[in-house]
């Protein structure tokens, strides 16, 4: 009975496994999309950030320059306002400066008449000494000499009290020329402070700006460098990858061809089974007579 199996049959145990590698070659294809698609996204992303760095270099470069405006500006504003105000006291000084002088005058003026004033007391006092004036004609006499002496007291005392009111208001200019010529050296000296400052501040940010282009250049430089070699590689790994895909692809094309035609020689077989049964049947015929013979 072991002999009766015929020659040809077998049982295709290949199928299982047909199947299997197809699917794994599946799932390896999708597996290159999603490599490419990752490719891609790492092309794109050094693209964005080397999009954004670049633009963030327009945009403080245009800040930088904006500051460096203003700073002039400032300074240009800060320097004519100096100026104007430098005039306006040079012009308040000659104003004090002329009025002090015309009170000088003044007062030149009633210390002269104060002497000349002292003067004819003095005269008048000496007169009244020497003059011989008898008893009887004393009251009289003094009378005539004491008038204009009280006449001149009486001038005295008015230029003495307008004198003591122009030493008051002299003394009054003085402080006040004093506080000004005070407030003058401040004003100059944070005005020179306040230059300095807004010099050295455009100075700084000419250095800082030079510092910054610097940087952003060397910083760019090796950026672009970086790029480059990342995007070769990624060129390089993205070439590898496409003729892995093709040899995969062409794989997959060998084994669809092989299972087409497995699939046809089953469809054949299955279209011709009496030719089976009387190929089975013809056989243990054979086999009986084989016996007989012995």
């Amino acid at each position: 009975m072991k002999n009766m199996k015929p020659p040809n049959f077998k049982i295709n145990l290949d199928d299982e496994d047909s199947e299997n590698t197809f699917q794994n070659e599946i799932d390896t294809i999708k597996l290159a999309r999603l490599n490419n698609r990752i490719t891609l996204i790492a092309v794109l992303i050094p693209l964005l950030v080397a999009a954004m760095i670049f633009a963030a270099y327009l945009h403080f470069m245009e800040k930088t320059s904006k500051l460096q405006n203003s700073g002039v500006s400032e300074v240009e504003n800060l320097n004519k306002y100096v100026n104007n105000r430098l005039s306006s006291l040079s012009l308040q000084y000659q104003t004090f400066g002329e009025a002090f002088d015309k009170k000088l005058d003044a007062i030149t003026k009633i210390t002269n008449s104060l002497q000349e004033n002292f003067k004819k007391l003095d005269d008048t006092v000496s007169n009244i000494s020497s003059s011989k004036i008898e008893r009887k004609d004393f009251p009289e006499a003094v009378i005539q000499a004491i008038t204009p002496v009280k006449k001149e007291l009486g001038d005295l005392n008015k230029t003495v009290s307008d004198f003591s009111n122009h030493i008051k208001n002299i003394g009054d200019i003085y402080n006040k020329q004093k506080n000004i010529e005070g407030t003058i050296s401040q004003f100059k000296v944070d005005i020179d402070k306040a230059v300095s400052l807004c010099s050295e501040t455009q100075s700084n940010v000419g250095k800082i700006k030079a510092e910054i282009n610097k940087n952003l250049n060397v910083g760019l430089k090796d950026v672009k460098v970086e790029f480059q070699d990342t995007l070769s590689k990624l060129y390089e790994d993205i070439k590898n990858k496409e003729e892995k895909i093709t040899a995969l692809e062409k794989r997959i094309d060998e084994k669809m061809m092989a299972l087409e035609k497995k699939i046809a020689i089953s469809k054949i077989q299955a279209a011709t089974p009496s030719a089976k049964k009387n190929t089975l049947k013809a056989q243990p015929g054979q086999i009986l007579e084989d016996d007989i013979h012995e």
